[in-house]
């Protein structure tokens, strides 16, 4: 079944699908009335609709079952990608919302050669959402505004442990992540990586695994998916 977003819970029944998701639904695909679809509002929770009516501005549908999705993962992981080219970070924002990050942070760093005013939120949204219908996810992840370094730096107390991507000086094993961290964040550079001054930073947390991808140096969209996807394997997400 195709599965569309809305914005707030429903409070009866009866769902209206308006706008874009609208418009998609029924001039794109050209669905029909008795048709059967999933609406997701964000909260975790899917409804089973049947289609009652199309029109030219919106779609009534009825709630015929709501269950929980099963889909998300248990645990919570926040990607911190260092800002890169627009379109390198939306295949990072696409991908790994297809692994169940549930939220992704840009930020800047001293290396970073890209302003946030480059960064387009609302298509970042777009490409979020559209990665979780096609894995068939019901919460789109959170993609926050640029930080800096420093408010980034912060945060980073907040987490059960923190998953340093950091090339070829990585000291400790991805098998010290296990299901026991219910918090986790995953933290990306940019093209050019972290200067001395931000490692030692972020070697002094007592939270941080400094994890090595290996000897060949990735590219900053690439460490992202695959950091996040061995993350996502020792918690167990990809069983």
């Amino acid at each position: 079944m195709r599965r569309y977003f809305i914005s707030n819970k429903p409070e009866s029944d009866i769902i209206q699908l308006t706008s874009e998701e609208h418009s998609h639904l029924a001039f794109v695909l050209r669905s029909k009335v008795g048709e059967e679809i999933i609406v997701c509002s964000g909260d975790g929770i899917e409804y089973v609709c049947e289609i009652k009516a199309i029109t030219k501005t919106n779609t009534i549908c009825e709630v015929k079952l709501t269950r929980k999705s099963q889909t998300e993962t248990t645990c919570s992981v926040t990607l911190f990608q260092a800002l890169i080219k627009p379109d390198n970070l939306e295949l990072a924002v696409q991908k790994t919302t297809e692994l169940g990050v549930k939220e992704i942070v840009p930020f800047t760093s001293q290396y970073s050669q890209i302003s946030p005013n480059r960064i387009n939120i609302t298509r970042l949204n777009k490409i979020a959402t559209e990665a979780c219908k096609q894995c068939e996810r019901a919460v789109v992840p959170q993609i926050n505004k640029a930080v800096t370094f420093a408010d980034m730096l912060k945060r980073l107390a907040e987490f059960d442990a923190v998953v340093f991507a950091n090339e070829r000086v990585g000291t400790k094993s991805i098998s010290e992540l296990n299901k026991s961290h219910k918090k986790v964040a995953v933290l990306i550079g940019c093209e050019g990586g972290f200067c001395e001054e931000e490692k030692q930073q972020l070697l002094s947390l007592k939270n941080v695994i400094s994890l090595t991808l290996g000897k060949r140096i990735l590219k900053a969209e690439t460490a992202s998916i695959v950091t996040v996807a061995l993350t996502m394997q020792q918690l167990g997400e990809m069983q």
